[in-house]
């Protein structure tokens, strides 16, 4: 057996660590000690050769790999990787040249109408970027009226985003506080994902849907590498240059 702490992260991160852990499971099983509040994103990854734990205890003689954010964040800055290819480098892998994609499932769910029509989903929270990483909510107003006739999901927690702003736009869908199987599922129904660095931005690149990102950040770590990006200062972006790229 092969244990792999794997605790720290953001849902991005521990997205990004998921290639390493089915590689490493084609090998031997793979128990995985998780943070409690990742624990429901290893349902995309289930496998009988991945075993899912909160601790270990002191019962192991294995090779333990611990995947750590700080120290991939520094290979994938040293040798301009992706997340994905700093994790495997992390767990002394063979390292891809195009940055791996996790393998992800899910069961089928049923959406309803409304959601199955959307036209693009946007992702504009992010708890983890600075004010100057996001771009104004007044903005992301502006696009979903300056095409009316499109229908718009906009992602979200309710227990840390505003939900009231989109109250009086006819053409958006909150979809806040849904399991990732739901999320999966209405991502392979849209047109593109619109959205600021951010694991809902990992998730796309994972699931191969097309996402226009809003990003200044400029080494490869922190971007989705299939994304079609506007790099500059956030906030200076205009909504005409986001729907030109749509």
């Amino acid at each position: 057996m092969i244990f792999v702490d794997n605790k720290n992260g953001l849902i991005g991160d521990v997205l990004g660590t998921f290639p390493t852990i089915q590689t490493l499971s084609k090998k031997d099983t793979v128990i995985v000690k998780v943070h409690p509040e990742s624990k429901h994103l290893y349902d995309l990854i289930k496998s009988p050769k991945i075993l899912i734990v909160d601790s270990f205890g002191d019962l192991f003689d294995n090779k333990l790999i611990t995947l750590d954010c700080s120290i991939a964040f520094s290979i994938a800055a040293n040798k301009n990787y992706y997340m994905t290819q700093a994790f495997m480098e992390e767990a002394e892998l063979e390292v891809p040249n195009n940055p791996p994609k996790a393998k992800l499932s899910w069961k089928s769910i049923y959406i309803s109408k409304e959601q199955f029509e959307i036209d693009y989903l946007l992702s504009p929270f992010a708890r983890s970027l600075t004010e100057d990483q996001k771009w104004p909510i007044d903005k992301w107003l502006e696009l979903v009226r300056a095409l009316p006739d499109k229908k718009f999901g906009v992602l979200g927690n309710s227990k840390y985003d505003e939900k009231n702003i989109w109250q009086s736009e006819k053409n958006v869908v909150p979809l806040y506080d849904f399991d990732f199987g739901t999320i999966c599922t209405i991502y392979k129904y849209v047109k593109c994902l619109i959205s600021v660095v951010t694991g809902t931005s990992h998730l796309a690149f994972h699931l191969g849907v097309k996402n226009v990102l809003l990003t200044n950040q400029t080494m490869t770590w922190g971007n989705n590498p299939d994304a079609i990006k506007l790099t500059d200062y956030i906030p200076n972006i205009t909504v005409q240059q986001v729907i030109e790229k749509l």
